[in-house]
């Protein structure tokens, strides 16, 4: 539960009193802002505000990703070759 950002208290457009954020999740599953209260509970046995009007259950991170170089079908020399492009989610 965040409470603070960047060693400021939270401001509101950011969730003030307090956010949630869950590592390894994104979207609403993850940064839930303004928590008024929070219910403990297993994941699969409750049916989020969300879910119920058909979002997906567990968000899964849609990756992307792309090599730039070297390019396709090049022959690289023999030796250190590097290998770079970009990745998103």
């Amino acid at each position: 539960l965040a409470v603070g950002m960047n060693g400021e208290p939270l401001p509101f457009v950011n969730g003030f009193p307090v956010r949630m954020l869950v590592p390894g999740l994104y979207g609403y599953v993850s940064a839930c802002k303004w928590i008024e209260d929070i219910e403990l509970t297993t994941f699969d046995d409750y049916d989020a505000y969300w879910v119920k009007r058909e979002w997906a259950r567990k968000a899964p991170i849609k990756t992307q990703s792309r090599i730039d170089t070297p390019k396709p079908f090049g022959r690289p020399e023999a030796g250190t070759v590097m290998v770079a492009g970009v990745a998103w989610a």
